[in-house]
């Protein structure tokens, strides 16, 4: 259930470049035509799994508790080959 919420949330937010860069002829505007994120949109590495683990932590079935969404952020980020990410 975290998961489509934070994908649902990330429909409302707006579009990062990259994506717009891998469909340069779409636009994408939440909408009837615009309900879940491309493949290709970057934050589902940031937004999906800090959304779980979160959710996992508040359940009590977390058994690794993440005390800091920041650099757990920024490990996910590694773990694609991305570039650290700004402070959120």
């Amino acid at each position: 259930m975290a998961a489509a919420k934070a994908l649902a949330n990330m429909t409302k937010m707006p579009v990062p470049e990259a994506v717009s860069k891998v469909y340069p002829d779409r636009t994408f505007e939440f909408g009837p035509n615009y309900i879940i994120p491309t493949p290709f949109d970057p934050r589902l590495i940031f937004e999906l799994p800090v959304a779980v683990a979160k959710a996992a932590i508040e359940s009590g079935i977390a058994t690794n508790i993440i005390t800091d969404f920041d650099a757990y952020r920024q490990q996910l980020a590694l773990r694609v080959g991305q570039k650290p990410l700004a402070k959120l």
